[in-house]
């Protein structure tokens, strides 16, 4: 490795993922690049995971590699605020530790981490479900091989659905003082593996570690506190779906999605505090998005309680009451963002949802049915609206 500080910082937190650690180090790591460092954070692994990242190092000796261990499990946020406080490059990237990564990923970012002109730099990426199945392995790419067992492409198939369009222009330099940031926010794609960000704005900006979805509580504090951006059109990462994530299990019905759903939209209404009580700096654009988005979040988490039949929990609907309570709030107090969203709104569906979540939930009903979906909330509004006429009266 050169002497001088290396230009880009990859920090993997690891938990438990013997399974999917060796094809993530054979498509993250580079062994002839010397401007790159890889920091793994083992997070107190019981299954074997430390002597795999031993072995990697190993096999990898000529890449930068740094292995460091919690004496103490301190979950994904715990783990990353290691990473972040232990690297030495100029641009940061965290990688989910069952991840690809493109193999040109590299090449393609080392021109443009170089200027060191940009405070943040976003991609795109695909969702890629990794499976046996003959059907789906029909209509399957093949990403890379790995250097442990049978090749990934002969061993797995990988089916994988591009990311959705984004608002920023391509391959152009924007400022925050451009729209940048507010159609970041707009995008509402809070993964962190998204962006990678220059280390003295997110050595400042660290994940809660006392709160779920540390993402979403985090990347918006990284958009308001960077000034210029970049956005390159080309597939960098491929983002795993597993059946037991989050997100592959949010409509199941399991007791921990309760206290995670419930969790959801708290986690942007930390940010909108922040904004609302002067600690952060946002334009109006940038504050309304961020109020969109927290009526996002309280839609995906009602959607996500009825499905998985959580809603009949006290619990549940407590949450999206004291949610919906605080955006009436900022509205009553001011707030006037979250009552714009009844007239900035980019769909007709989102002014609807807008209305009735500040306004009226006893109109929900007709309003998913207008829009085809009758089944989210056909169930949990009529207890909902009894429940808010009763705090409101």
């Amino acid at each position: 490795m050169a002497d001088s500080e290396p230009l880009l910082s990859v920090i993997i937190p690891v938990y438990n993922v013997l399974e999917h650690l060796a094809d993530m180090a054979s498509t993250a790591i580079a062994r002839d690049i010397d401007w790159v460092e890889y920091i793994f954070i083992d997070d107190c692994s019981t299954d074997g995971t430390k002597a795999l990242l031993m072995d990697i190092a190993k096999r990898y000796s000529s890449a930068n590699i740094r292995i460091i261990r919690h004496e103490h499990n301190k979950g994904l946020a715990g783990a990353r605020n290691t990473g972040i406080r232990a690297a030495h490059g100029h641009y940061l990237w965290h990688i989910d530790s069952d991840d690809f990564i493109d193999p040109n990923s590299y090449a393609y970012l080392h021109e443009l981490l170089d200027c060191k002109h940009y405070d943040i730099v976003t991609f795109d990426f695909e969702m890629a479900w990794v499976t046996n199945e003959p059907k789906l392995a029909q209509v399957s790419r093949n990403i890379v091989s790995s250097d442990y067992g049978p090749a990934l492409s002969i061993a797995r198939k990988i089916r994988t659905v591009p990311s959705p369009a984004r608002s920023l222009p391509k391959r152009m330099p924007l400022t925050r003082e451009d729209g940048a940031a507010a159609n970041l926010l707009r995008d509402q794609l809070l993964y962190s593996w998204l962006y990678i960000v220059k280390r003295t704005i997110h050595q400042n900006i660290l994940y809660p570690e006392d709160r779920l979805f540390e993402d979403i509580s985090t990347i918006p504090k990284l958009f308001l506190a960077a000034d210029r951006f970049y956005y390159l059109p080309i597939t960098l990462l491929y983002y795993k779906q597993r059946s037991d994530s989050f997100i592959g299990s949010i409509h199941q019905h399991k007791p921990e999605n309760l206290r995670k759903l419930t969790n959801l939209s708290s986690s942007i209404n930390s940010v909108i505090k922040d904004v609302f009580n002067g600690k952060l700096t946002a334009s109006e654009a940038e504050h309304r998005e961020l109020e969109r988005l927290n009526l996002q979040m309280i839609i995906t988490s009602i959607e996500g309680l009825y499905l998985s039949k959580l809603w009949s929990q006290p619990q549940a609907q407590s949450a999206i009451i004291d949610d919906v309570a605080e955006l009436k709030s900022r509205a009553a107090a001011g707030g006037r963002y979250a009552v714009d969203l009844l007239h900035q709104s980019s769909g007709l569906k989102q002014y609807w949802v807008a209305k009735l979540i500040l306004y009226d939930f006893r109109l929900f009903k007709f309003a998913f049915f207008v829009y085809g979906q009758l089944r989210i909330i056909h169930g949990p509004i009529k207890s909902l609206s009894k429940k808010l006429a009763k705090s409101n009266p």
